[in-house]
């Protein structure tokens, strides 16, 4: 009867552990809009750059909506643009230009100009208009 109690106690701690009893998530609803000189950029993607940890990277639709799910705390973000493929285009084939080129310092982490700070909201819109 004492091992079937041990077996048990430890599966229900690493049940526990695993789905952090029952502790309310601190993450944070995060949607907007990524624009370029009023232009929407579809089919990019948006990187969040935490202090520390990993980045975040969503991609955006059409009309350049994001969304994504992040802690709150500062944070660098830069913008990557997609390329649309051409009817036909097959692996191999030069990819097309792309129709905006983005300036350095909204690309790369270590020069970018974009920051956003996410507050304790469950949920938090943050547009990025680059000019």
């Amino acid at each position: 009867m004492t091992r079937r109690l041990q077996v048990s106690g430890a599966l229900a701690l690493v049940v526990c552990v695993a789905l952090g009893c029952g502790q309310k998530s601190t993450d944070v609803a995060v949607t907007g809009h990524v624009t370029y000189k009023g232009q929407p950029i579809p089919r990019g993607s948006v990187a969040f750059f935490p202090a520390q940890g990993r980045a975040v990277v969503t991609p955006t639709d059409d009309s350049g909506a994001y969304s994504a799910t992040l802690a709150p705390g500062a944070y660098k973000v830069t913008v990557t643009v997609g390329v649309t493929l051409p009817p036909g285009w097959k692996e191999g084939d030069p990819l097309p230009k792309q129709a905006i080129t983005l300036p350095v310092e909204y690309t790369t982490q270590s020069r970018t100009k974009l920051s956003a700070t996410i507050g304790p909201a469950s949920e938090q819109m943050v547009d990025l208009k680059m000019e």
